[in-house]
């Protein structure tokens, strides 16, 4: 929806420089009233107005062009939008291309999030046509390049824009997309030295200069020169957390774990009211399956920063790697201490009382955390974990509610099969046919294994195994398939992973054809052992804290 909110501005921008006041007064107050109601999201009402525009004047290529941007920012009327794109743009004038590229932009956006990057890329590329001397749409026609990992069409672009556009060679912008291309072509030494060009323009913002820091840092890494990447990475970390500490971290898998931990560590004592350290230690950790000391770096963190959030990540850990459900739970109201209206903890709450079984407990978080955030922004996937909890209870018509719910909040893609096996309990195959054949729509072909399952295609669902052998869903998916052996092999890879959420392994049905096998019973005594272990040491740590 960003998207969308920011094409249309650009519309709005546009019609505000355009020569659309030159029409009839009366044809104007109907695009103004239209526009009125669009910002306030009264969307009936601007229909209406753009309704009366049409009427009154049924060649005003205007109407048509917001009557677009209209339809795109309601959901399930890209089809009338496309029709209105295309009726709009032989009306517009001839000189009027910003509203002809924002026309293109629009059908490129919705192939864009359709997944048809090719049918973007081709509209992104009309809509950089009309006015090719500005930047406003570059950035969308690299994404497409990149998702493509079309580096070469990618590196054109970006030594198009600086060396042959005038006004954009000094566009940060410009410099992103030659030096994200650079590294995907391994043109390292290039790469390096256009992140050091960058890094010289004036007023770059910190996100920018995060970014051309880290990309030097990938550079350097796939060159093997670990002491500077490292440098260039805790730059980027600075600037743009999330970036340099993904490269930290890529850095650490190339067998430099200590060597990265310790510029971390020193970093931290330099800086000790800098949270970003223990945190990037923490994911590093995390990585390695060290749950013990990533749990420890959070609240490291979380001690300094005072944050909601690591409190919840750090309870995660705890309840899925270390088996302490009950820690878990004082870490999430820990995070609610901090912030009471912290919709995340209630979320993980919720999650973590289905867990236990404790369901009316479960039901009251997630109504607590929907009322709290009631467009998702800042937690993970409510209406799925209220629809495992009505399914626990049997209360099968209400979990078949709050999972379709899922489908429109969460773009979960698993819920698809999920539904199909409940209304198939409910002996109503044709729904759970009907949900199949929208999964499939949904997933194109990048298949799940639960829905493989629910097709009842086993070949390609045991295909799936050895990708996910670290995973808990490969010991699911053979004990399902009533393969013992490999269903036991599958479960203790995952224990040696760190999955320990024992609570989890008593209630899911996935299992239950090796959950009375002497093999798997001694597993868990034996793996419940060594998470008791790790609650110790955890909290011997803790108490220096």
């Amino acid at each position: 929806m960003k998207r969308r909110w920011v094409v249309f501005l650009l519309l709005l921008v546009g019609i505000m420089t355009s020569n659309l006041f030159a029409v009839s007064t009366k044809e104007s107050y109907f695009i103004r009233r239209a526009l009125e109601a669009i910002q306030s999201k009264d969307y009936e009402t601007a229909s209406y107005f753009l309704g009366q525009e049409v009427q009154e004047n049924p060649t005003n290529g205007y109407a048509y062009a917001y009557l677009a941007a209209l339809c795109d920012l309601m959901p399930g009327y890209n089809g009338a939008m496309f029709m209105f794109a295309k009726k709009a743009m032989p009306l517009l004038p001839r000189d009027e291309k910003y509203l002809k590229g924002s026309m293109d932009a629009l059908q490129a956006q919705v192939y864009y999030e359709a997944g048809d990057t090719v049918r973007s890329l081709e509209f992104w590329e009309r809509a950089s046509s009309y006015e090719p001397n500005k930047s406003r749409f570059y950035g969308y026609l690299a994404e497409a390049y990149d998702d493509m990992d079309d580096y070469q069409q990618l590196y054109e672009l970006g030594d198009r824009m600086v060396n042959k556009i005038r006004g954009l060679n000094k566009e940060p912008l410009s410099y992103v997309i030659m030096v994200t291309a650079l590294n995907g072509l391994k043109r390292y030494d290039e790469a390096i030295a256009c992140a050091d060009k960058a890094l010289k323009l004036k007023d770059l913002g910190k996100p920018q200069t995060g970014l051309f820091h880290g990309e030097k840092a990938k550079a350097l890494k796939a060159q093997k020169r670990y002491d500077e990447a490292i440098v260039e990475a805790m730059t980027a970390a600075r600037f743009s957390t999330g970036r340099g500490a993904r490269i930290l971290i890529q850095i650490a898998d190339s067998s430099h774990m200590e060597v990265v931990l310790d510029s971390i560590e020193a970093a931290f004592e330099r800086e000790p009211s800098q949270k970003i350290w223990p945190f990037a230690e923490s994911d590093i950790y995390a990585r390695h399956n060290n749950y013990i000391q990533s749990v420890y770096q959070l609240l490291r963190g979380a001690k300094v920063g005072d944050d909601a959030s690591a409190y919840c990540e750090a309870g995660e850990y705890v309840v899925h790697f270390l088996g302490d459900p009950e820690m878990g739970e004082r870490l999430f109201r820990q995070a609610l201490e901090k912030d009471s209206t912290c919709a995340l903890a209630w979320g993980d709450l919720g999650d973590l009382y289905h867990d236990l079984g404790r369901y009316e407990e479960a039901l009251d978080a997630i109504e607590e955390a929907l009322r709290l955030d009631p467009e998702q922004k800042s937690f993970r996937i409510p209406y799925s974990i209220r629809g495992r909890v009505y399914e626990s209870m049997h209360n099968y018509p209400l979990a078949i509610e709050a999972y379709t719910r899922s489908l429109v909040s969460e773009k979960d893609r698993e819920t698809w099969a999920t539904l199909a096996s409940l209304y198939r309990q409910m002996g109503d195959e044709a729904s759970a046919q009907k949900m199949i054949e929208y999964g499939l729509i949904e997933m194109k072909k990048d298949t799940t294994m639960d829905m493989l399952l629910v097709m009842g295609d086993t070949v390609r669902a045991k295909a799936k195994a050895p990708k996910m052998v670290r995973k808990y869903n490969a010991a699911c998916m053979y004990s399902r398939l009533n393969m013992p052996e490999e269903a036991l092999v599958a479960l203790r890879k995952s224990l040696e992973c760190g999955f320990r959420n024992f609570h989890h392994f008593a209630w899911d049905e996935d299992i239950d054809n090796i959950r009375e096998l002497p093999e798997y019973k001694a597993m868990i005594e034996e793996y419940k052992a060594k998470a008791k272990l790790e609650q110790e040491e955890l909290k011997k740590l803790l108490e220096n804290l």
